[in-house]
């Protein structure tokens, strides 16, 4: 329909191109969803090849799996107890200890292929200072794993951080999180700022770096191979649990993945980890992180991390990685600086990506010193460039502050 002047009214003109971005959008995320999914094809016949190897050479320790339905494995700590938290239908586990004392709220996310258990050493630690809660992620553990990708976008996990907190009885918490519950940290840190107090991030880059190709290169592609292979829920399953959970046991505690620390990661903490794997559907919940975040970025269009890009975190934060992580290079952690306002960064000697067993000894001296301000950022008003922060050595012999400004523009 056209005005009296003969143009096209400036509405539908907007809309138009609403829908047309959107179309171009869709069916190029689309494009690029099959083109990684055509990418990923070689690796899945590669990874079945040698599956089928394992399955010939040996089928009765291929098809082993050991009957955990009734294990049944101590708390850390006297006086814990287990709370389930409903968030729209999806009914979420979590290990407290302290509830309703008083004290400020410390909630602790887990990562891959990880429980609420990771945390046992920092429980201990904080006992008493926090009312302690160490949640199991949807599709882990002893919370629900629904079916379908869309259960598994980082909106609805995120909401589900949100619940838990909710349920305490607090507004506020300290978030603490490890692997792919750094990277919920990352985002609730962003969407739901009003809910951090501050902030803990181990072994984790924020999403930025995965859009720098200068920090996410070949090589770091090379490293996390097995985000591909998991975009085929059906070879991860296979590839995770055959041999009941061989890979799960050398992931943790074999070279070149496992904990350096001797004894850190120990076969009853295996076992704990594989009884969780043995409920129905959390393998596929757990892989679903992975599959649900590449269609999310491209065919879904819903990329939550894009936000992260331009959004300041302003909460005072603590960023650990370890100097020995085979899954995500230095590198990845160096430029985090732009994006957080109030960071300090420490780097751990002699330390694998599972930070908080392998090296519950650097990492709870770290955490406790930056709770308590002993560990902060640039003070304001000191002449320090925004995006300043303070970087750690950390070491068992010493630990050593070097303030760190990003390169002169000029």
């Amino acid at each position: 329909m056209l005005t009296h002047g003969g143009h096209i009214p400036a509405l539908p003109l907007a809309l138009a191109q609403v829908i047309l971005d959107t179309l171009t959008m869709t069916i190029g995320g689309h494009i690029q969803y099959c083109g990684l999914m055509t990418l990923c094809t070689p690796l899945w016949a590669g990874i079945s090849l040698k599956l089928a190897g394992r399955m010939l050479a040996n089928p009765v320790r291929y098809f082993r799996k050991v009957d955990r339905s009734a294990a049944a494995f101590p708390d850390p700590l006297p006086d814990m107890k287990h709370i389930y938290v409903d968030n729209a239908g999806v009914r979420l586990h979590a290990a407290t200890h302290g509830l309703g004392s008083g004290k400020p709220l410390m909630l602790l996310l887990h990562g891959f292929p990880e429980n609420w258990a990771t945390w046992r050493h920092q429980l201990k630690e904080f006992a008493g200072q926090y009312e302690l809660v160490a949640m199991d992620m949807r599709g882990y553990g002893a919370s629900d794993a629904p079916k379908g990708l869309r259960n598994y976008t980082m909106e609805k996990v995120c909401s589900d951080v949100a619940a838990v907190i909710a349920a305490t009885g607090h507004s506020k918490a300290v978030l603490v999180g490890q692997d792919w519950g750094g990277g919920i940290a990352w985002l609730m840190a962003v969407y739901y700022p009003q809910l951090i107090v501050k902030l803990v991030v181990l072994a984790c880059p924020h999403p930025s770096a995965y859009k720098d190709p200068e920090l996410f290169n070949e090589e770091m592609i090379g490293r996390q191979w097995y985000v591909l292979m998991f975009q085929s829920l059906r070879v991860g399953k296979a590839y995770l649990s055959h041999g009941d959970f061989r890979e799960v046991t050398r992931w943790m505690t074999q070279k070149p993945h496992g904990a350096l620390t001797p004894g850190a990661i120990t076969e009853k903490d295996v076992e704990r980890y594989k009884a969780a794997w043995s409920r129905p559907g959390t393998l596929a919940g757990a892989l679903s992180y992975y599959k649900a975040s590449m269609a999310a970025s491209t065919k879904w269009g819903n990329d939550w991390t894009e936000k992260c890009l331009h959004t300041p975190i302003t909460c005072p934060t603590l960023l650990l990685y370890a100097d020995k992580d085979s899954i995500f290079l230095p590198q990845m952690f160096s430029r985090t600086a732009d994006l957080v306002d109030n960071l300090v960064t420490a780097e751990l000697d002699g330390c694998s990506h599972w930070a908080n067993q392998d090296r519950p000894d650097l990492v709870n001296a770290k955490m406790t010193a930056f709770l308590a301000g002993k560990l902060g950022p640039a003070a304001k008003g000191d002449g320090r460039p925004k995006g300043s922060m303070v970087m750690i050595k950390a070491s068992a012999a010493s630990s050593v502050a070097t303030v760190m400004a990003p390169p002169s523009q000029g």
